[in-house]
C-alpha cells in the first residue's frame, strides 16, 4: 500500500508511545575520566578519549603497585629474619 499523504494530518507529532526510552542501564565507566559512557561507544562524550573495549577487566595499577610494595616488604622482612638468625 503506498503512502497516503492525505491520512497525515499537520498537528500529528509522536507522542510518548512512539518515542522509545534512552536506555541508561548499559553504561559503563571511562577509563580515563570516570564519567558514565554508553557501551559500545566508539569515544568518551566526557574526556574525548577513544575507549578499546578488548581491555576488559584488566587490574587497575594501584593493585599492581601495592603487590610490588607488598612482594618488597616481604623480601626485606625474609632477609632481616636471616640476617638476625645467622648473628
Amino acid at each position: 500500500m503506498p503512502y497516503d499523504h492525505d491520512d497525515m494530518h499537520m498537528n500529528e507529532f509522536p507522542d510518548a508511545s512512539d518515542q522509545s526510552p534512552i536506555d541508561l542501564t548499559h553504561t559503563v565507566t571511562c577509563p580515563k575520566c570516570r564519567k558514565p559512557v554508553m557501551e559500545g561507544s566508539v569515544c568518551c562524550p566526557g574526556c574525548g578519549k577513544y575507549i578499546a573495549w578488548d581491555e576488559d577487566e584488566q587490574s587497575p595499577g594501584w593493585i599492581v603497585i601495592l603487590s610490588v610494595v607488598f612482594g618488597v616488604l616481604l623480601a626485606a622482612g625474609l632477609i632481616w629474619w636471616i640476617v638476625q638468625a645467622v648473628i
